[in-house]
């Protein structure tokens, strides 16, 4: 059981949290693309989140070895994540992105997605994104795929300049 005090001058008022929250978000992760990624077109593909903004308990692989660019859950974290992950794709091209996907993968399957089509009205680039909240266990790992349809041009997942964040995958827990 956690205690929370809040105090406002002479006002003070103390607070429960509920059995199985931590007021404790962590492990938690977050993580970009160093670099633009060109990716085949209509072929869902592994996104190189190689880039750590921050990892609390050391559980993103942010290579390509083994269940690469992923999360895994550490021994003793299990419990309910938020998930995010969130992709800008480009065609490169006004009048070639015809359509696009973002999925959130665990151990390897595909559990949720975010689409557009455009193929009624080809585009440039567009960002999908998709959250997920899961109960997830030690061992467990969360990838990100996407999806890029093209007419013609080259299909890829933009990174962002700067202090731009365009392309993102991140996680957190909210509870036991």
């Amino acid at each position: 059981m956690a205690i929370i005090t809040l105090n406002n001058n002479s006002l003070s008022s103390v607070t429960t949290l509920p059995s199985g929250i931590s007021g404790q978000n962590y492990p938690a992760f977050y993580a970009r693309m160093s670099t633009n990624q060109v990716v085949t077109d209509a072929v869902t593909t592994l996104i190189e989140f190689d880039t750590e903004v921050f990892d609390t308990d050391s559980a993103f692989n942010n290579t390509a070895t083994g269940n690469g660019y992923s999360f895994t859950v550490p021994t003793g974290k299990d419990g309910k994540y938020y998930i995010f992950g969130r992709l800008l794709m480009s065609s490169g091209a006004v009048d070639n992105l015809e359509f696009c996907d973002t999925s959130i993968y665990v151990n390897g399957s595909a559990i949720g997605r975010s689409s557009s089509d455009f193929r009624n009205n080809e585009g440039l680039s567009t960002t999908e994104q998709k959250d997920v909240i899961l109960d997830l266990t030690a061992g467990d790992y969360v990838q990100i795929y996407g999806r890029i349809g093209i007419n013609s041009g080259t299909a890829t997942v933009i990174q962002g300049s700067g202090s731009r964040f365009d392309s993102d995958f991140g996680a957190f827990r909210i509870g036991a």
